[in-house]
């Protein structure tokens, strides 16, 4: 559903689909990894199969944020108010006098300034979660690691995907353009 939401160029992307099903068959795979080992029903495959997954989410990911930070702002004040056919669009007054949820959710600057960061920590995650799914051929309880490594890597990730996202609805907050 996010992907076809135009009013959020980060999320109206072609990458968006594939990323999301990379992330969940990766993460999946790493999960059953966890559960098969205690059990005694790790198998090699499974580990490299993981491995492969962790490597395309995070090539793709890494893929999905280098193509979005290209992207040029697509949405301006005129476009969020429908007046563009007029002329140059200014704000004279901002809409609320205190922050308000649209501004809370829709407008996140703090994960914009921590962005870097966090998308590194992302993909050092999932290059641990593949590595730690690889020893899991020799010690299968290390596919345990690999599991938290690697859900610990999308939630980084889903939490970036959604702060870093900006809506259309910021420019009536004084954005210039998103």
């Amino acid at each position: 559903i996010y992907a076809v939401l135009t009013t959020i160029r980060a999320w109206n992307h072609a990458l968006t689909v594939p990323v999301y099903i990379a992330f969940s068959l990766a993460t999946g795979s790493a999960l059953l990894g966890a559960v098969a080992a205690p059990f005694g029903r790790f198998q090699t495959f499974q580990a490299l199969l993981t491995a492969v997954l962790l490597i395309v989410a995070a090539l793709l990911k890494y893929a999905y944020w280098r193509s979005v930070d290209a992207m040029p702002a697509r949405h301006t004040i005129e476009d969020a108010t429908g007046l563009g056919r007029i002329g140059a669009v200014r704000q004279w007054e901002m809409p609320h006098t205190a922050e308000n949820f649209v501004q809370k959710e829709m407008g996140y600057a703090v994960a914009r300034k921590h962005a870097r960061k966090l998308r590194l920590q992302v993909l050092i995650l999932l290059a641990a979660s593949a590595v730690a799914s690889l020893l899991a051929m020799f010690l299968p309880l290390v596919a345990i690691v690999s599991a938290v490594t690697a859900l610990l890597a999308a939630a980084v990730e889903r939490w970036l995907f959604f702060a870093e996202a900006r809506h259309v609805a910021t420019l009536y907050y004084g954005e210039k353009a998103v």
